[in-house]
């Protein structure tokens, strides 16, 4: 009797659990298709006409193919820059067999507590001095940075599992260091490569703080384009509703799309040990 009671308790946690998050998120999808007036009426209105008049004002007002094109480029260009550094070194930490290869890799994870705008800053004085600041290739170079250390300590695990002899047995099959590195090795760890990039464009496209600090108006993202739709004086809750549905978008079609790597990748590696 106690154990059916502990179960239906249980289910009925995750169902409450599971509306508390689905709510909000119906509930923002409608005031996107809402006018001002409907969004702002009490008792709220559940039925109405939709309109996409907030969505076509949003693209007027702050040009939504500019602010896309910006936040995509940003997160590939993030997402590459951090594999092309993250997965060659994380691969020489897994080759390390002693406590400095612990000391180090928690030493990696210990930066990610760090806030954001203890970084964002001599970053913006740095690039401001060089001529980067407003341009793409310092916020992408700012924002792999800090998916450098996850990436690392991610990864690190992945490779540490690969037995060391298909390395080997590459190479003698004709293959050079390199190409049995990325030819081989990266491939045999793709469940643990799809959640660093997971992990990395989730960061990338959602980050307001650094994207906010180092580009103007030609360079913003739209993540850090859609905080100016709230001022003191007004909040422009439908262009603010549409703008975050479309946000919310590529990366909801990212996560469905690997779903199946990111499944493999936290029951594996780094995540499954510690």
């Amino acid at each position: 009797m106690l154990v059916k009671m502990a179960r239906s308790l249980q289910w009925l946690l995750s169902y409450l659990t599971v509306t508390m998050c689905i709510l909000p998120a119906i509930w923002l999808a409608m005031c996107a298709f809402k006018t001002r007036l409907e969004i702002t009426a009490w008792p709220p209105i559940f039925i109405f006409v939709p309109t996409f008049a907030n969505f076509s004002t949003l693209n007027a007002n702050h040009n939504l193919g500019l602010l896309t094109s910006n936040s995509l480029i940003v997160a590939c260009g993030t997402t590459v820059f951090t594999l092309l550094l993250g997965l060659p070194s994380s691969f020489y930490f897994s080759r390390i067999r002693n406590q400095i290869r612990q000391n180090l890799l928690l030493f990696l994870l210990s930066t990610k507590m760090v806030p954001l705008i203890a970084i964002a800053l001599p970053f913006y004085m740095l690039f401001t001095t060089i001529g980067l600041h407003g341009n793409l290739v310092g916020l992408i170079v700012a924002q792999s940075v800090a998916c450098l250390p996850l990436t690392i300590w991610l990864m690190s695990g992945f490779f540490a599992d690969i037995p060391t002899e298909i390395y080997w047995a590459a190479q003698l099959d004709g293959l050079s260091a390199r190409q049995s590195f990325w030819y081989i090795l990266v491939r045999v760890a793709a469940p643990g490569v799809g959640v660093s990039v997971i992990f990395t464009v989730i960061f990338s496209w959602n980050d307001y703080l650094v994207a906010s600090i180092l580009t103007t108006a030609e360079t913003r993202t739209l993540t850090a384009e859609l905080p100016i739709l709230v001022t003191q004086s007004v909040t422009q809750w439908g262009q603010l509703c549409s703008g975050i549905i479309l946000s919310l978008l590529p990366i909801s079609l990212l996560a469905l799309l690997a779903r199946r790597y990111f499944i493999e990748g936290i029951t594996s590696g780094t995540l499954k040990k510690f």
